[in-house]
């Protein structure tokens, strides 16, 4: 499982994450239901979890929105074949620069 976006992510206006899953040797893995939790470690933080839209060809894209900025653990819950697969990332959000 494969998240993509940009460096660093941006806090309070919409972001996108494309997430890629793949199944050994590499294929493609379409049909899959895709949600995110995300979190700040350390920190309570209300429930946050999107749900993916496939894109095809093993993608999905997730519209997220970070409420402030810091260290986040995203989550990538991918349920396929009647088995759920979990993997995490960090991602460090900063505030928009004007």
């Amino acid at each position: 499982m494969r998240v993509r976006t940009p460096q660093p992510g941006v806090a309070l206006p919409g972001y996108h994450l494309i997430v890629t899953l793949t199944e050994p040797p590499g294929n493609p893995v379409d049909g899959a239901s895709v949600y995110l939790d995300l979190s700040m470690p350390g920190m309570t933080m209300g429930t946050n979890q999107p749900i993916a839209d496939p894109l095809g060809d093993g993608r999905y894209r997730v519209r997220t929105v970070y409420s402030m900025e810091g260290d986040w653990l995203i989550a990538v819950h991918a349920r396929t074949g009647g088995k759920e697969h979990v993997a995490t990332f960090d991602l460090s959000v900063e505030l928009p620069r004007s």
